[in-house]
């Protein structure tokens, strides 16, 4: 080779030197677990290749790693496009973490048709079926790679799955037993506390958490992230999955208990979340009193409202719960909830203690219908609408001075109309005031002249 040849060649030789170097420093920062200097060596090498498929997929890796998976979905997508190995297994893995699995789907296809058997890309099309609500096909799926070998790490997704589908017995056995035969692994000790939490084995849910902590040596706050990414991204079948194990290692936070009932309300699954937003009530920052201790509580903000704000963080909860227990068909307890809700904040919105008298109603409480009718025209005594659904209480409860004084202000404040005038017509009647309801029945007359209803009543009380 001529001087000049070795000349024009060089630069390029040097290049793929340095690149080696970096791609072999890379590795070892990785496998220190040293995750932000790998990254960066990755990152150096791109600079130089941009193409280059094995530091595309280890910058992936790091990201993933260090909890960034929003930032490890364009190497990773790169990487797949250029079919890259593990190109599409990372890039769904950064799709569920970020709360898009259910965009996953041609990534997870891809990966499995690279890696069929492999126990972490049949995890992922799991937990992108799981994405997608696709909950019977996930277990279907989870179940088919246990019997053909797959290990823990699908078990603790379909002992998910089973306690989701109302089999906790089968749920729990599975968490039980991948535990038992598992060491030093607090990922798979949180799985399965929340199977136990979900199924409401507190024992056995406080020990897999137990263990959890003491293998995890440190906060929870990257689990804390990743499911506050899977939630804000939409996916709330991943997010109830991932609150589940948080609630389980943090039995005394009421926040993590709110916004898990938060997700189980999205979800329609409403006695979970009337279970959890309950239980939210009864535990700090929402309970009344100091903190409630507990050996594992986290700590953030909103573990130190002002009075103010946990009134009224406190009514949000009471409304939340309101709608849960409507869900579950309780209406009482939702009526309950909802008044509670008003009260708390002392709230002077008239239409708002209607709709708590029409819940009463509906939920067939009558002293409860009245009471919140009487509250709304406590607060709007000019406005016919509250008159008249303490009229209708009041004359089914048999209180009929009430009921007129209510129909007169409703008849007399706008309110007029021919139902209200053979109501209040008919309870002058049942009272004995013949007089009053005739006279009634001929304003009302004027009024309405070619109502039949009216003229009949008119007629029958001239006899």
């Amino acid at each position: 080779m001529s001087t000049r040849l070795v000349l024009l060649a060089l630069p390029a030789l040097l290049v793929g030197c340095a690149v080696r170097r970096s791609l072999k420093r890379a590795d070892g920062y990785m496998e220190s677990q040293r995750y932000g200097a790998a990254a960066r060596s990755y990152q150096d090498v791109l600079e130089r290749r941009p193409d280059d498929p094995r530091a595309l997929t280890g910058l992936a890796r790091a990201l993933l790693a260090q909890g960034r998976p929003a930032e490890a979905q364009l190497p990773a997508t790169t990487a797949y496009e250029l079919e890259a190995e593990e190109g599409a297994a990372l890039l769904a893995r950064a799709l569920i973490d970020t709360g898009h699995g259910a965009e996953a789907t041609d990534a997870v296809t891809a990966a499995l048709e690279q890696a069929p058997d492999d126990p972490i890309t049949l995890r992922l099309e799991v937990e992108s079926l799981m994405a997608r609500g696709e909950a019977g096909t996930a277990l279907s799926r989870a179940e088919a790679g246990l019997t053909a070998g797959a290990g823990s790490t699908l078990t603790s997704a379909a002992a998910w799955l089973h306690a989701g589908a109302g089999n906790c017995d089968r749920g729990q056995a599975m968490a039980a037993r991948m535990i038992g035969g598992v060491i030093d692994d607090a990922d798979l000790e949180a799985d399965a506390a929340a199977v136990f939490w979900y199924c409401g084995d507190a024992e056995r849910a406080r020990e897999a958490a137990n263990s959890a902590h003491t293998l995890l040596a440190g906060p929870t706050q990257p689990w804390m992230d990743d499911a506050w990414r899977v939630l804000d991204g939409g996916d709330l079948h991943g997010a109830a999955w991932r609150y589940s194990r948080l609630r389980a290692l943090h039995p005394t936070d009421g926040e993590l208990a709110r916004q898990l009932g938060g997700i189980w309300l999205k979800l329609e699954s409403w006695p979970e979340a009337v279970a959890e937003l309950n239980a939210a009530l009864t535990l700090a920052p929402f309970a009344d009193g100091s903190r409630t201790e507990g050996v594992h509580v986290a700590d953030r903000a909103s573990d130190r409202l002002s009075p103010e704000e946990r009134i009224a963080a406190t009514a949000e909860l009471w409304e939340a719960v309101s709608v849960a227990q409507e869900g579950a068909g309780d209406l009482v307890a939702s009526a309950d909830a909802l008044e509670r809700s008003a009260r708390l904040v002392m709230d002077t919105d008239p239409a708002r203690w209607l709709e708590i008298s029409a819940l009463w109603e509906r939920a067939g409480v009558p002293d409860g219908t009245l009471r919140a009718a009487l509250v709304a025209v406590e607060l709007a005594p000019r406005d016919p609408r509250p008159h008249l659904a303490a009229l209708k209480i009041s004359a089914i409860l048999g209180e009929l001075d009430r009921a007129v004084a209510h129909g007169r202000a409703a008849w007399e404040l706008g309110g007029a109309s021919p139902e209200l005038a053979l109501l209040l017509g008919q309870i002058y009647e049942r009272r004995g005031d013949t007089r009053d309801a005739r006279e009634l029945y001929r304003e009302a007359l004027t009024r309405y002249p070619r109502d039949p209803r009216i003229q009949n009543a008119v007629t029958r009380t001239r006899r």
